[in-house]
Order: structure tokens, then sequence, then C-alpha cells
């Protein structure tokens, strides 16, 4: 979703259809963080990564406190964001 708005209705209404969250910090209409919290109140253990650029609310010692299971930082390399899904998804399975 490019909304993070119906990306949380979408997840309201069918929370077992997904199995990973992946989001912005930086969004219109509901921030990553807010964004986790409400996901969050549904499915506690729901996995969820981050990307972002900059951000004064998040860096690589609290983001786990706000909620976020990884951090991947701007500019993305695709082969580090896809083994970074795969432990995520992984290690989701098996908790």
């Amino acid at each position: 979703f490019s909304d993070s708005l119906k990306a949380l209705n979408s997840f309201k209404r069918q929370p077992k259809k997904y199995d990973l969250l992946i989001t912005d910090m930086t969004m219109p209409k509901l921030v990553g963080t807010r964004l986790v919290e409400e996901i969050h109140k549904i499915r506690p253990e729901f996995p969820v990564i981050v990307c972002t650029g900059y951000s004064d609310q998040l860096n690589k010692r609290n983001f786990k406190k706000l909620g976020f299971d990884a951090l991947i930082m701007k500019p993305i390399d695709k082969n580090k964001f896809t083994h970074k899904i795969r432990e995520i998804l992984d290690k989701s399975r098996h908790s």
C-alpha cells in the first residue's frame, strides 16, 4: 500500500492474511511508529521492518523499543534487504 491508513484498514479486516509489514518512518496520514502501534494492538507478535533514510526518532539502538524487528537504512541494498526479509520471516515462524 502507498497509503498507511489503507494498509491498516486492510490489516484490521484480515490480520491473518499478512506475514510481514515493511514500512517507512515518514508517511502521509500515519507515520511508521503509529502504524506499528496499531498493528501490534491486533497482533503483538507481528513482524515489522522499517526503512528510513533519516529519523530523529529512530536509530540502531532504539528501533526495537519502537516495535520494529529490523531497521533498513536508505539507500536500500537489494541483497541485504531480501536477506533481512528472509531472516525476519524465518524468525517469526519459529516463535
